[in-house]
């Protein structure tokens, strides 16, 4: 079995008979307001905008391209914004009406508001985020940076997990040279070879084995780092559009069936609408757990992005920790698919 069918075993089928009992009346929708109205045609569609950040966020992808939000009365258009900050900064201003995203930029935005809600997880690992490494810089496992370059985007999950890595081998920050510039810099950087390699995860790593090819290695250390891609959304809309939210959620845990049953299919389409190998795909998706979840894992996570923060003065300056479940709405999800929810209050 390969990774990618092993990956897509791990998730539960959705049975078809209750995806029909929550697909209900049809909604109008004004792109210019946070609240939709009751439209007067069956066949109208309620205009829908995902801002996918760096993760690999599949379950959307596939629930656009096997029409199950069509089903739903959806119409969803999917932007990829290329990192987490950037999506939910499309999210606040409103660009969009849910964003895809991991932990760190949820947990440095705790310190500042707690107007968006995280409704869902839908894919989490312990080793998603990696190392990408040029072949000839002569790094075989995380001992190998010292006294190398390395790039990562400042403040981000890939900051985060560079951290970890290094005080996982006992290197100290002096005994690096660290560049931070923007993730979408960071694939040219390395195939330059102003760095000898750079952490991340998902589309970043894949970005940068297209422009690297068989000159890069991936390097991962299982364990070290969980993580999270999350559904987001404000909290006005949820609280005004209940039935649409349900509509979205049941759509992506029918995507999680159709992964789950459909393994091959599923990662073909995946393969094409990001124009990547098959081999690039196996390496990101091998320790994916691609379901709609809600859990206590993505609680600590959250918790723990902030500690880091606060510790490397990436937080405000005298701010508090953040009660993350004050943004963590698991009500929808619950009423879903109650056993994906183990995240306690």
């Amino acid at each position: 079995m390969t990774a990618i069918a092993k990956a897509a075993s791990r998730t539960a089928p959705l049975r078809l008979c209750f995806w029909l009992l929550l697909t209900a009346a049809q909604l109008g929708c004004s792109p210019s307001t946070d609240r939709l109205e009751e439209g007067g045609s069956r066949q109208r569609k309620l205009p829908i905008t995902f801002s996918q950040g760096g993760g690999l966020a599949v379950l959307p992808l596939i629930a656009k391209e096997q029409g199950f939000f069509d089903t739903a009365g959806i119409a969803a258009t999917i932007v990829n914004k290329g990192d987490g900050k950037s999506s939910l900064d499309s999210l606040l201003s409103k660009d969009c009406v849910f964003a895809t995203c991991g932990e760190t930029p949820l947990a440095a935005l705790g310190f500042s508001r707690d107007d968006f809600v995280v409704l869902a997880s839908i894919s989490s690992s312990e080793s998603a985020t990696k190392l990408l490494a040029r072949r000839d810089a002569g790094i075989k496992n995380g001992g190998d940076l010292k006294g190398k370059h390395i790039g990562a985007r400042r403040g981000t999950l890939s900051h985060y997990y560079l951290d970890l890595l290094l005080k996982q081998y006992d290197i100290a920050p002096r005994d690096v040279t660290v560049h931070f510039m923007e993730s979408k810099e960071l694939p040219q950087a390395l195939a330059r070879g102003e760095i000898a390699a750079y952490s991340g995860s998902d589309e970043f790593l894949l970005n940068g084995m297209k422009a690297l090819g068989d000159r890069s290695v991936i390097l991962e250390e299982p364990g070290l780092c969980f993580s999270s891609i999350n559904l987001v959304a404000r909290k006005q809309f949820v609280a005004e559009n209940k039935d649409a939210v349900k509509k979205v959620l049941a759509a992506l845990i029918q995507a999680e069936g159709y992964l789950a049953d459909n393994p091959t299919k599923a990662w073909e389409s995946v393969q094409r609408l990001k124009a990547a190998t098959r081999p690039a795909l196996e390496a990101l998706v091998r320790d994916q757990n691609y379901s709609v979840t809600l859990s206590q894992s993505l609680l600590l996570t959250l918790e723990d992005n902030a500690r880091w923060m606060t510790d490397n003065r990436l937080a405000p300056p005298g701010a508090s920790y953040p009660n993350y479940l004050n943004v963590i709405d698991a009500v929808p999800l619950r009423e879903l698919k109650p056993s994906a929810v183990t995240v306690n209050r």
